[in-house]
């Protein structure tokens, strides 16, 4: 086979410049530290490596997010903190004030400023100057005070919407509680009001608060007022007393000398009688009070010189069972605050475990081997200069030289 001139020139040619690519090649894969350097290096590499750098991306972005929601609710727990502390000392305060030797005025003036103090406390404001506790209206104090108002004068201005950060693909963890879930609906004390019957003069009274408190709150029916009578019939006998309601299943029996209390689920019914004597006994709505109008209320209470002494102990009694649920709702918010901060470490520590893994992945198909790469630029330089070194010998060639 004949070969030409130009063929030899064109084949020579084609092998230095293939030399030249891959020793650039081999050059940029040194410089950058990187085998990929565009899609055409290795497609179906390219394309992992794209989509692990986007899982990355989203990585960073949870950790962001979860150093947002440990900040958030790391301050609130010292907000509750202040409360916490405030709540006990008012409790410590309610209990001295029990005491008739002690002038109840000076134990307002100290309530008053509790009262200021745990107000300021529910409007605190985070970092970013959003209030903590008013839900998805946090660009506004969730409390304002209202002189004139009626009723409840410390009035919450926030919803019940919690704000949320995303700290993994399908893990959302409120960054704060609302006042209406931490201060607003402390139930008050149960009651009940005697309605009716036959019964001259009869009384009532919360023998055992707690029992009455939970029945209460299981019977209780907002809508048809008929269903919270209870009427207390003595029986044939003179003996007894049967209780009955619409509600219940069947009556309830219970023993009786006319004069003394009947207990009936921590409640005490007293009436005078003989058989078919009643009494219609009406369970109270349920009182609500939010925790800076109970500290509110007391602190007027203790300071109203007009009250009687009657009208301050059931103030104190009042305040007492009050600021004790709102202690414990304060306390409870407080844990739930640290099992999401158990959370957000554990959440943490998984997307820490998954960018490790990730990045290993994308190191093992992006990243160069040096040491491979040097060879392989050593063995271009080596096929480069010989193709070099061929192409001279070959276009010396020539017939006079043989001649």
């Amino acid at each position: 086979m004949r070969i030409s001139t130009n063929q030899v020139f064109d084949r020579s040619l084609t092998s230095i410049l293939e030399s030249q690519q891959k020793l650039s090649k081999a050059n940029e894969q040194i410089s950058t530290g990187k085998r990929i350097n565009s899609p055409a290096d290795d497609p179906v590499g390219a394309a992992s490596i794209l989509r692990l750098k986007e899982e990355l991306v989203q990585l960073e972005n949870y950790d962001r997010n979860n150093t947002l929601l440990t900040n958030a609710l790391e301050q609130e727990e010292s907000v509750l903190e202040g409360i916490k502390t405030a709540v006990s000392r008012a409790r410590v305060l309610a209990v001295q004030a029990g005491n008739s030797a002690i002038d109840t005025s000076t134990i307002g003036l100290e309530m008053q400023q509790i009262t200021q103090q745990v107000f300021d406390l529910m409007n605190s404001q985070n970092a970013d100057g959003d209030y903590i506790f008013a839900g998805s209206k946090s660009n506004s104090p969730a409390y304002v005070y209202d002189e004139t108002a009626v009723g409840n004068k410390y009035i919450y201005q926030g919803d019940g919407q919690a704000n949320k950060i995303q700290i993994s693909p399908s893990v959302l963890v409120a960054s704060s509680d609302t006042g209406a879930t931490v201060f607003e609906g402390v139930r008050g004390p149960s009651g009940a009001t005697v309605t009716g019957g036959s019964a001259a003069s009869p009384s009532i009274s919360v023998g055992q608060q707690g029992a009455f408190d939970t029945f209460h709150i299981a019977n209780y029916d907002a809508l048809t007022a008929t269903n919270n009578e209870y009427t207390f019939t003595v029986d044939g006998s003179g003996n007894n007393v049967v209780v009955t309601n619409a509600l219940m299943a069947s009556s309830v029996t219970i023993p009786y000398v006319s004069g003394s209390p009947v207990n009936f689920n921590g409640l005490e019914v007293t009436m005078s009688g003989g058989s078919g004597t009643s009494t219609v006994v009406s369970l109270d709505p349920p009182t609500q009070k939010n925790l800076a109008d109970t500290l509110n209320d007391f602190t007027t209470a203790l300071l109203d010189t007009t009250l009687s002494d009657s009208q301050k102990q059931a103030a104190l009694e009042e305040a007492s069972y009050l600021l004790k649920g709102g202690y414990e709702t304060v306390l409870n918010t407080q844990t739930s605050l640290g099992g999401r901060i158990n959370v957000s470490e554990s959440i943490r520590q998984s997307n820490a475990d998954l960018e490790l893994s990730a990045e290993t992945i994308r190191s093992r198909i992006e990243d160069v081997d040096l040491a491979e790469a040097i060879t392989e630029l050593s063995k271009q330089e080596t096929a480069l200069q010989a193709a070099q070194a061929t192409f001279a010998r070959v276009t010396s060639l020539s017939l006079f030289d043989v001649i």
